[in-house]
Formats: structure tokens, C-alpha cells, sequence
């Protein structure tokens, strides 16, 4: 399965589901159980991976957490980039 770029296999994907538990684990689960070959994932659920893999990612999922880490400092960049253009819009009227 495809997450966050990364291939996962099915045992892996349910490592994962074990690790993050919640809502997300569950979709993860159902995810393998009918064979979905991506997985679709929000901001906030991304971050909640993340978050999950932190501090104590199984070596299955190390790949997958420097991918999501480096993803997501992309996106906190952008969004400053973003919020700064737009401050500067508004400041010049």
C-alpha cells in the first residue's frame, strides 16, 4: 500500500494501524482488508502518524517516518511562505 509515497506491505501497514491506534489505525486496517492499494490521508491524520512514529518508530517504519517528517516541515514552510505574502498583500492595501 502506498502511504505518504511510501510502500508499505500489508504487515507493515498493520504495524502501523497498531502503532497510531484510533480512527486512523481502523481505516488502515480496513484498508488492507480490501486490498486498497493507496491510502488517502488528511493533514491532521498525517500529523497524527507522525506524531505517533516520533519518538518510537519500529524500524519497519523509519523510512515512512523521515518521509512524513520531511513532508511535513515542506508543508509548515510553505504555509509561513504563504501567510507572509498574504500579510504583505494586506499591509500594502
Amino acid at each position: 500500500m502506498l502511504i505518504s509515497g511510501e510502500t508499505l506491505d500489508d504487515e507493515h501497514v498493520n504495524l502501523l494501524a497498531d502503532v497510531v491506534g484510533s480512527e486512523i489505525g481502523d481505516r488502515l486496517r480496513v484498508a488492507v482488508a480490501q486490498k486498497t492499494s493507496i491510502m488517502t490521508l488528511s493533514r491532521s491524520e498525517r500529523e497524527h502518524i507522525f506524531a505517533s512514529l516520533r519518538e518510537d518508530a519500529p524500524w519497519q517504519l523509519a523510512r515512512l517516518r523521515d518521509v512524513m517528517a520531511g513532508q511535513l516541515q515542506r508543508r509548515a514552510r510553505l504555509d509561513r511562505n504563504q501567510r507572509r505574502v498574504a500579510g504583505s498583500r494586506r499591509a500594502r492595501g
